[in-house]
């Protein structure tokens, strides 16, 4: 990650929750995870959830060209954007 992107994945500022699985059993830490995500703040936005929907859509486009025969062979990148690609 750091080569490509130049990000530190140990830099607890590129995340909303960290969880120290050294000190909580996995069953308290999914609870906790559990309960997190039924609060407002992590509820996603209109917006979040779109970008998963156009990324949905992307992956399932860039998979039907992987698979099928004529265009398997060439590199064709897919781009969703409020649902049209």
């Amino acid at each position: 990650m750091r080569y490509l992107f130049d990000v530190d994945l140990h830099d607890p500022a590129l995340y909303d929750i960290m969880i120290n699985m050294g000190v909580l059993s996995e069953g308290a830490a999914v609870s906790l995870l559990a309960d997190l995500v039924q609060r407002p703040e992590f509820a996603p936005s209109e917006t979040g959830r779109q970008i998963g929907v156009d990324r949905a859509l992307t992956s399932r486009v860039e998979v039907a060209l992987a698979t099928y025969p004529e265009t398997r062979r060439h590199r064709i990148r897919v781009d969703a954007k409020e649902g049209a690609w």
